[in-house]
């Protein structure tokens, strides 16, 4: 898989899984 579309799978999940990982810290 080229370079550049494994770098945008990757900010494409960090994306999605910061706002989870906040709101559970927040919850907490």
């Amino acid at each position: 898989m080229p370079r550049s579309t494994w770098f945008k799978a990757l900010l494409l999940f960090v994306a999605l899984w910061a706002p989870l990982s906040q709101a559970e810290t927040g919850w907490q």
